[in-house]
């Protein structure tokens, strides 16, 4: 295969490669264009014995125009595992997409648009075989579709990506309109036999696209980021501040007693110990002080999110609860910021108040999508009969 072509379609495998977890490597480099097909005919017997059935064989089209493609680069690409990575991510993305019969359907719509711009592949190859502007096309072909297959698999990775899949899509569909573009131009430059010239401009502009593609998407998760933040108003400020006046207050070598504590220990260590630790004593006992160690403590992991609040002695009113929840959320957040459109979609957009029984499945819903959180509450027996809302 020319050259060029061939550094395009390795350059493509290695950056999805280097994308997909260990596990999905795995299962991508042994599937097969009959995993595909089976995978497909598998989904269509369930969505017709629970009566939804979608019309899987939309999607024979695409199977149909990448045999084809994948006929005529698999003469120049021997020796390497090159059309797994077709293969593969249709395949997880299929079975993933199944139990969403609403996912099920953009899906099918997107590889029915693939398959439009490839059907004239099998023609050419006879034509232009040995042709290297060809043999380029093939390459850039296999980059979009692998292009296509990255953010994809990014979108069906994401966590608690069914939750928010209306937005995702909405940003995923824009790209996709790009690379779909660009698969179409691809395929257009096969028929007109394009110069070198013609390729090197596709690639700038493609990567032009793909640029403003990323900017789009940054400064609207930035915009919805911010609307969040504005619009739960915590005070995770000042919960910032207090915890760093009692770090200075205590002592140094104080207090890591508790850490090592036969009940606390194996709690610190993750999936470990009790769920629930209720630490008691008088007022005035160093309780404060010995959750502000616990607190910094678990802060020092980046694996885990560390939530805290210290509650008010004399705050009696609902007010200081939905202040808890909404500085816990806040914390949640800024620690997993990627789950901000999960509550601008769902809560800010759909009007939600700000009360206590919205903040806490606000919270809720913020807890199914993170992992190893870690919730400290401080003087919650002060004000018992408010915070007990919490739980």
């Amino acid at each position: 295969m020319d050259p060029d072509g061939r550094r395009v379609i390795k350059s493509a495998f290695d950056t999805l490669k280097q994308a997909v977890t260990p596990n999905d490597l795995i299962d991508f480099e042994s599937t097969t264009l009959e995993d595909v097909w089976k995978a497909a005919r598998e989904i269509e017997c369930e969505q017709s014995a629970r009566t939804s059935l979608r019309n899987m064989r939309r999607i024979e089209p695409a199977l149909r125009s990448l045999e084809s493609y994948a006929n005529c680069i698999e003469v120049f690409c021997q020796g390497f595992p090159f059309l797994s990575f077709v293969w593969g991510p249709i395949k997880f993305i299929l079975l993933l997409a199944r139990q969403h019969i609403n996912v099920l359907e953009h899906i099918l719509e997107a590889y029915k648009d693939i398959s439009a711009a490839l059907p004239r592949i099998d023609i050419l190859k006879a034509a232009f075989a040995n042709d290297e502007d060809f043999q380029r096309v093939l390459g850039n072909i296999y980059s979009d579709l692998l292009e296509f297959h990255h953010q994809a698999y990014k979108f069906f990775r994401h966590r608690a990506w069914h939750f928010c899949f209306t937005f995702h899509w909405g940003l995923f569909e824009r790209r996709f309109k790009c690379i779909l573009a660009s698969l179409f131009s691809h395929c257009e430059l096969a028929d007109k036999q394009a110069s070198a010239l013609h390729f090197l401009e596709m690639k700038k502009k493609g990567e032009l696209e793909r640029l403003e593609n990323d900017e789009y998407e940054r400064r609207r998760r930035n915009q919805m980021t911010q609307d969040v933040f504005g619009w739960l108003s915590a005070d995770d400020d000042q919960q910032e501040d207090y915890l760093c006046d009692l770090a200075d207050i205590r002592q140094p070598g104080t207090c890591n007693w508790i850490l090592a504590h036969q009940q606390v220990m194996p709690w610190l260590q993750e999936e470990m110990g009790y769920p629930l630790i209720w630490m008691t004593g008088k007022p005035g006992a160093g309780k404060t002080i010995l959750c502000s160690l616990v607190i910094q403590h678990l802060q020092k992991s980046e694996s885990r999110s560390t939530l805290y609040y210290f509650c008010s002695r004399g705050d009696k009113s609902d007010d200081g609860c939905s202040r808890a929840l909404r500085t816990l959320a806040v914390q949640l957040l800024r620690q997993n910021i990627d789950l901000a459109p999960l509550v601008h979609q769902n809560y800010l957009q759909e009007g939600s108040n700000l009360s206590i029984r919205s903040l806490k499945k606000i919270l809720i819903a913020l807890l199914s999508g993170a992992k190893n959180v870690y919730i400290v509450l401080d003087g919650v027996e002060n004000v018992t009969r408010t915070y007990r809302k919490i739980f």
